[in-house]
């Protein structure tokens, strides 16, 4: 019987509504702006080797399955641009206002509020993962959709050892949880992290499909056949959820 549940964020409970290159460039511009504010005179420079080093760190996590944050990423192109990397307020300040246009880009799917609620009525203890490159973002999130009322714990990669499809992530919510695994459903977007992650660690998985977009069944090539990859069950609406737990 399942007691637990572990939600993925993004695409799965809110859904992303602009152009991820024009959000991303945005970001970038209001970065450049915040430090110019700062009196940083190459703040376009520094916007730019970030997003760089943003990218370099992304193959980077796919392969050694720990987060390389946005943090790490600004403090790199700080110290390329010899300015102090450790100045706190600079770096927070600079990552709030390039994560500024992406935040306002997240939407709530409708039906997210009367399952989340639903759920806990039931009784289920519910959880959150997401693999997130930055905690303030990951919080601000939480905070504006209204999710700190349901989730216990919420667990942003960028402030775990590993991120998913590690199961050690996944284990973490089990041994706060202290239930056995095997009573623990993930439901994500994305069949290699949240899955296979998921089955890794001794859970069950529901894949919230997005067929409209193959990335979403992004897998490495070794592992496209893995019976590890094949969810418990498929949804395409959260709605679908509440009867398909039932069944597992």
């Amino acid at each position: 019987m399942i007691k637990g549940i572990i939600f993925d964020l993004g695409h799965t409970l809110m859904e992303f509504t602009g152009t991820w290159d024009e959000v991303e460039a945005e970001g970038r511009k209001r970065m450049a702006a915040y430090l110019k504010k700062k009196n940083v005179k190459s703040g376009e420079e520094i916007a730019y080797d970030f997003w760089q080093n943003r990218q370099n760190g992304y193959l980077e996590a796919d392969q050694n399955h720990v987060e390389f944050t946005a943090e790490q990423a600004l403090k790199k192109a700080l110290k390329k641009s010899r300015l102090n990397g450790k100045m706190k307020q600079l770096v927070q300040g600079a990552l709030k206002a390039y994560f500024s246009p992406e935040e306002e880009n997240w939407r709530l799917f409708e039906d997210t509020h009367e399952v989340l609620n639903r759920l806990k009525k039931e009784g289920y203890l519910l959880g959150l993962i997401s693999n997130v490159t930055d905690v303030d973002f990951f919080q601000r999130c939480l905070k504006r959709l209204k999710f700190t009322r349901y989730f216990n714990p919420a667990v942003p990669s960028a402030g775990h050892p590993v991120r998913k499809p590690h199961p050690d992530i996944f284990l973490h919510v089990a041994n706060i949880w202290k239930i056995p695994p095997s009573e623990i459903v993930m439901i994500g977007d994305l069949l290699y992290f949240d899955i296979y992650g998921a089955h890794q660690a001794g859970m069950k998985g529901i894949w919230v499909s997005k067929d409209h977009d193959k990335a979403y069944r992004f897998a490495p090539e070794e592992l496209e056949q893995d019976p590890k990859m094949i969810p418990e069950a498929v949804v395409h609406t959260l709605s679908e959820i509440l009867d398909v737990l039932k069944k597992l």
